[in-house]
């Protein structure tokens, strides 16, 4: 979820569908992990934040206060 409204917020995709075709890229193509210690993939990341979404949409919506007041 956070890569496609990376993609969304950025301008890159102007819609969903675009948004999905960037991930599906960036997953055909590369590795990522988030954390080296725990090779914590990019699905497991998105699993673990839908998991637990309504303390990250709180941590979101504080980190977005703090830059935008």
């Amino acid at each position: 979820m956070t890569s496609l409204e990376r993609y969304l917020a950025s301008g890159k995709a102007r819609t969903l569908a675009e948004a999905l075709d960037y991930l599906k890229k960036e997953l055909k193509n590369k590795i990522y992990f988030s954390n080296p210690e725990t090779h914590q993939t990019l699905l497991q990341r998105e699993k673990e934040y839908l998991t637990n979404q309504k303390n990250n949409l709180i941590s979101r919506i504080k980190k977005e206060e703090e830059v935008y007041g």
